[in-house]
């Protein structure tokens, strides 16, 4: 990756891009396939436009993006893509499941220790008939866990993942799989009313009040809240302990030497 890095920066300084012409580079690893993408993000389309002769094999790499992002906003969001050499995606081998993800998608970078967490959520959804996975991303949550003859539900907002998420399930043969592209607190009951089970893992910001709402009129025997924001999961707790009982609470490090981590909670329906 390091070398990749490097072999960029070259390039941008001998086509004479600047600092004020680019956003962000970024590096992303698959641990299991041992493979690499590196997409660079630039504020100056015309700038961007010079990299379109770049090959990943030059970089020693298996896909190189370089995207052209709002030069107004300060996020590193995809507005065009400019250019693509090898893949656009990355492929993660987890509990037997390859989940394949697209550049742009959220994925869990400590593997081991999501395999950690996966082994319990595993074990809470045993013999569960049907199980909702809320803000799926690919579908790795659902897919790593779906058991023969499981239904899973998998809802997502994002288009792209929400393909994914259908595409990973067929190609590991999960059957059946729903995958609906829709905010998560835009689930109608008639979705969360099929599941035994809820899994949610949200951002950073905790649950939506609508889904909060939904969930409390559609009592599933338990729901599973996987965190990266422990804060937000105990406002939302406070919540659901109208029709809840928290059972178990776990925490992980994902991220050592920084101040954040995941915890796990388990509830039961009263």
């Amino acid at each position: 990756m390091n070398d990749a890095a490097q072999a960029i920066l070259a390039i941008l300084q001998e086509k004479n891009i600047t600092l004020d012409d680019l956003k962000t580079l970024i590096l992303r690893e698959s641990k299991s396939k041992k493979t690499c993408i590196a997409i660079l993000y630039v504020k100056n389309k015309q700038a961007g436009e010079t990299l379109k002769n770049v090959s990943h094999f030059l970089l020693g790499i298996n896909g190189f993006l370089v995207i052209y992002s709002n030069p107004l906003s300060p996020a590193s969001k995809t507005t065009a893509v400019l250019h693509v050499s090898g893949d656009n995606f990355l492929e993660e081998v987890i509990k037997n499941r390859t989940i394949k993800y697209g550049f742009d998608s959220f994925f869990q970078n400590n593997m081991p220790v999501f395999e950690n967490a996966l082994e319990i959520i595993q074990k809470e959804t045993a013999g569960a008939q049907c199980i909702a996975d809320l803000y799926c991303g690919a579908g790795t949550i659902g897919i790593c866990l779906a058991e023969k003859n499981q239904r899973m539900i998998g809802v997502e907002i994002d288009e792209h993942a929400a393909l994914r998420a259908k595409e990973n399930a067929l190609s590991n043969n999960i059957v059946p799989y729903e995958a609906y592209e829709l905010s998560a607190e835009k689930t109608e009951k008639e979705i969360l009313q099929k599941a035994d089970v809820i899994i949610v893992d949200p951002p950073r910001s905790g649950l939506h009040p609508k889904l909060t709402k939904t969930i409390l009129e559609c009592t599933p025997k338990k729901i599973i809240y996987l965190s990266c924001n422990p804060k937000t999961q105990h406002d939302d707790m406070l919540l659901l302990l109208q029709n809840y009982t928290p059972i178990k609470l776990y925490g992980f490090d994902f991220y050592p030497q920084t101040p954040h981590m995941e915890s796990l909670l388990i509830c039961f329906k009263k």
